[in-house]
């Protein structure tokens, strides 16, 4: 970390006229407009945002001097103010803070020697969690615009990370195939899900109950679980109706019908 300061900020190139080929796109964010005709698609590119028409899939702007690989775009609940996480892999790692409504308000708000792969606004906007390939998660104030903290979350890239609604807590997940719950204030941790044997990709709180968590990865499949305790949550399986299913009354056949039954 004390090297990392010496070393001045990475160049970051103009964005290219044309693409040349297909880049895959690993980021995407709506931006809700006045109305529906109005919103917007924000696409990460290399080392550039476009943005698009929703209504009529016409690109609307570009905006360049960004990471190269661009892996998330969040925006905050202003409407207006947009975190890019994303850096060179395996070269250098940038998290930086763009006002849409006036490109010049651009800041980087944390580097790293490793490609950023999440970032996540609390609720209230105050805060941005950013998820890193250095194994850390860091937290910056966006009112006094100065990182708070920053605390090793995991020991293996950090994928996913994610506040619950009142932003006290914080969940990630990480290459090393473990999701856990920390402390937002500090970065204690809390609770460390372990029941998964590949590499966890995304993590979330249930919005229904935050007492549990959602974490999916390399298996394939999205696990539930306590958020406190970090047990897997099992559905207890509906019991059986030991009472026999009582037949459904039979219609009275008409006068036509007992004729035509009796014929039969």
């Amino acid at each position: 970390a004390a090297l990392l300061l010496l070393i001045a900020e990475h160049p970051t190139p103009p964005a290219p006229k044309t693409y040349p080929r297909p880049l895959p796109i690993q980021a995407l964010a709506l931006r809700p407009g006045q109305n529906e005709d109005e919103d917007t698609i924000l696409v990460g590119g290399y080392h550039e945002i476009t943005e698009w028409s929703v209504k009529s899939g016409q690109l609307v702007k570009r905006r360049g001097s960004m990471p190269q690989r661009i892996t998330a775009l969040r925006l905050a609940p202003d409407g207006r103010t947009l975190a890019v996480a994303g850096g060179e892999p395996g070269v250098w790692g940038s998290a930086v803070v763009v006002d849409l409504n006036d490109d010049k308000q651009r800041t980087e708000v944390a580097r790293a020697a490793e490609l950023f792969f999440d970032a996540a606004w609390s609720n209230d906007g105050t805060r941005l969690a950013i998820a890193g390939g250095d194994r850390s998660v860091r937290l910056w104030d966006a009112k006094e615009r100065r990182q708070l903290l920053d605390f090793e979350a995991h020991a293996d890239w950090v994928r996913s990370v994610a506040w619950n609604s009142e932003g006290k807590l914080l969940v990630t997940a990480s290459r090393d195939k473990t999701a856990r719950i920390h402390r937002a204030e500090d970065g204690h941790l809390l609770a460390n899900f372990t029941d998964e044997e590949a590499p966890q990709l995304a993590a979330l709180f249930t919005p229904t109950n935050e007492g549990f968590a959602l974490s999916g990865g390399g298996k394939g499949r999205v696990t539930e679980w306590f958020a406190d305790t970090a047990d897997k949550y099992i559905p207890k399986k509906p019991k059986k109706n030991d009472a026999k299913k009582t037949d459904k009354p039979k219609r009275e056949l008409t006068p036509q019908e007992k004729i035509e039954a009796e014929y039969e």
